[in-house]
């Protein structure tokens, strides 16, 4: 019958089968063809060998763990026909030169023990030895009857320069020499993997011909057309006329691993395959697992990472640097933030002469990019960058004009003096004020009206000066306009009030300010209404932005100001500069004034008993003398000598002194009004004695 030989055939099969693995019980004979991965360390030895080995010599597991070979690597398995190129694993020998060839593309074995020479004692005796069967000693050993190098070829092999092999293999080639001989490692192939595919693609994503263009959506446009022309490939190079891109599809989407790009003028953008090699590039991204795992939560259909260079980017407002006009594109189609283990960009051989390096990303919105440092941390190491980011965006590395140097520590120095100071004026130029109005308005003459004008512009100043720095953490660019202009506003005020404040007490010492109708009035709208015009025409041309400031160590501090240094130059330093001088002029005249004053009170006092009064009047002028700097802003002429060996000296002198100018003005106010001092102007007195005039009171003869 016809099933009797099939009968005969499958019971035939059966007994060679029992007697194959009777012969050879599994995990005695390894499988033919297949990879040393499993084996902990392996042992590679001459042809001398060879007769120790069975027949099938791709491997054998003769110790837990432990495999060996021949270095014959011409001799194929009668069976499989598989050689050790095959394995992946195997050894060449040219002359008396060994070397060793392991592929980069499978696991390898953690040791590789190499035994060449002629050994008296069997195969079996090297085994038992624990020094070289568990390959301790990594240094070349010599023996009498045998030499023995043990190795890891991952530590060997892990730093080593790539170099053209004839074969264009993917291999580490571990040179071995004799027993005296250093081991050296060289990597064949490239470190990058070849995409499956490239797209061409006549898309522009940056605008052209001054048109705008929604940069959000232009991306997530290009992603949808790439990743339907990819199809089941899981790499693909992208060509645009304004960028090139990769993309990436993990081939196991459910156990995505870390994915690399590296750039450089010779490579253009690639996918880094060897990871040893990223720190041989000028530029290198790195996507973690993390926002894979993000990605797949989010959207389960398609996994995937896309990095696109830009060379010709959108300029921004402020036209800040970029470097080398670098924008980097990551993109995963969904919404990755707040990673722990961040998206890392590497910058390499950076040239920081004079400027700071900072990590910035923009999202996208808007017609021109809004830098911001938000979410990235930027960390520099012998002239590499790092911008660590926590989120997906657009990133450009911002070269930032050099802080004259600052350090953290006098930067944050400054910052509190500043702080605390201004609250401190702010606090007395209130009680002033209050004061004033609740108390003694109706006795007030000019030259405490015109003083309590600048009580209000400082007063402003110093409020704006302390909430800007909360209004610009809002990220809203209305808003820190409006707080830019206000506080310039306040400041070109103050600087009019102690032009102003000069003014009158040069009128006041020739008693002209009687001579012009409505004094008061025309004073005021000086003070108050031609610092509005200068900062409405500087809003209206858009001077006024958030301004980001920098110190050594890459702290940042942001304010709403003016962020073009010619309108700053001009405007305020240019007129503070007139108002400095006139100011100056008029506090020398003053001082003379007082000397010459002083000199006829001494001569006329001379006679009277008692010290009591020439004290008092010594007082008073030391109290004229500090509430005149005051007034006049001479303080803030110390930013002059913010230059050379002076420059931090300048930087505190002029910190303290303005950040306290309202104490000193309260303290001249309550000293020279006419709240205190009427019992003393009244205290038997008489009519021959001359006192120093008050510079905000007419001439008094007592």
């Amino acid at each position: 019958m016809s099933w009797k030989p099939a009968i005969k055939f499958g019971i035939c099969s059966f007994l060679m089968i029992m007697a194959t693995i009777w012969i050879f019980p599994p995990g005695l004979l390894c499988e033919g063809c297949r990879h040393v991965s499993g084996c902990e360390q392996v042992f590679l030895m001459d042809g001398g060998y060879t007769g120790y080995l069975p027949k099938n010599f791709c491997s054998v597991k003769v110790l837990d763990q432990s495999c060996f070979l021949s270095f014959d690597t011409n001799q194929r398995d009668n069976n499989t026909g598989c050689t050790y190129k095959d394995i992946g694993l195997w050894l060449l020998k040219n002359n008396t030169i060994y070397s060793i060839n392991i592929t980069r593309e499978k696991p390898r074995p953690t040791s590789l023990i190499f035994l060449n020479g002629t050994c008296n004692n069997t195969l079996q005796g090297w085994i038992k030895n624990e020094k070289f069967s568990r390959c301790t000693d990594r240094t070349p050993t010599v023996h009498p009857d045998c030499n023995i190098k043990c190795l890891n070829p991952n530590d060997i092999c892990q730093h080593t320069m790539y170099k053209p092999c004839t074969d264009n293999s993917n291999d580490d080639n571990i040179v071995l020499g004799d027993s005296k001989t250093e081991l050296k490692c060289f990597k064949c192939g490239t470190p990058f993997q070849e995409p499956e595919g490239q797209i061409n693609l006549n898309i522009h994503i940056t605008p052209q011909d001054n048109k705008t263009i929604n940069m959000v959506a232009a991306m997530a446009n290009l992603t949808t057309t790439v990743l339907a022309l990819m199809g089941n490939r899981s790499t693909m190079s992208v060509s645009l006329p304004d960028a090139q891109g990769i993309f990436v599809k993990p081939k196991t989407p459910q156990k995505p691993d870390t994915v690399s790009f590296a750039y450089s003028n010779v490579t253009n953008l690639s996918i880094i395959q060897d990871e040893t090699q990223i720190g041989t590039f000028p530029r290198t991204i790195s996507v973690p697992k993390e926002a894979f795992e993000k990605s797949l939560k989010q959207n389960s259909t398609t996994l995937f990472v896309s990095v696109f260079l830009f060379t010709k980017f959108i300029q921004d407002e402020k036209h800040s640097t970029v470097l080398d006009n670098e924008v980097y594109s990551i993109e995963m189609g969904a919404d990755i933030n707040n990673l722990m283990d961040t998206i890392n960009l590497t910058f390499r051989n950076i040239d920081t002469n004079g400027v700071v390096p900072f990590c910035h990303s923009w999202n996208g919105s808007g017609s021109q990019p809004n830098w911001i440092t938000e979410g990235c941390n930027t960390t520099t190491v012998n002239g590499s960058v790092t911008c660590e980011c926590q989120h997906l965006t657009f990133f450009a590395l911002l070269m930032v004009p050099n802080p004259a140097n600052i350090s953290s520590s006098d930067f944050n120095n400054l910052t509190y003096i500043t702080s605390i100071g201004c609250g401190v004026s702010l606090f007395f130029l209130c009680v002033a004020l209050f004061m004033h109005f609740l108390l003694s308005q109706a006795r007030s003459s000019d030259s405490l009206h015109i003083l309590i004008h600048l009580f209000v512009a400082l007063s402003l100043l110093n409020l704006t000066f302390l909430t800007n720095t909360y209004v610009a953490n809002t990220y809203n660019k209305i808003s820190c306009k409006l707080m830019a202009g206000f506080m310039h506003y306040c400041l070109l005020a103050s600087f009019t009030w102690f032009g102003l404040e000069a003014l009158h007490i040069c009128l006041q010492l020739t008693k002209n300010t009687a001579t012009i109708k409505h004094y008061l009035t025309k004073i005021c709208i000086a003070g108050w209404v031609s610092p509005a015009i200068t900062v409405a025409v500087l809003f209206c041309v858009g001077k006024y932005d958030e301004l980001v400031l920098y110190t050594d160590t890459g702290n940042v501090a942001r304010m709403c100001w003016i962020v073009d240094s010619i309108t700053q130059y001009v405007v305020n330093i240019g007129f503070y500069s007139v108002i400095f001088l006139f100011t100056l002029m008029t506090f020398t005249f003053m001082l003379r004034w007082l000397c010459l004053a002083r000199r006829f009170r001494g001569a006329s006092t001379q006679g009277n008993v008692g010290s009591g009064q020439s004290s008092s009047i010594g007082t008073s002028d030391a109290l004229t003398v500090m509430g005149l700097c005051s007034m006049f802003g001479l303080t803030w002429g110390f930013a002059f000598f913010a230059y050379g060996a002076l420059r931090l000296p300048a930087y505190y002198i002029f910190t303290v002194l303005n950040s306290c100018q309202g104490f000193f003005l309260f303290i001249y106010y309550y000293c020279s009004s006419k709240l205190v001092g009427e019992e003393g102007l009244q205290s038997g007195q008489t009519e021959s004695t001359t006192t120093v005039e008050n510079p905000y009171a007419k001439p008094k003869i007592f």
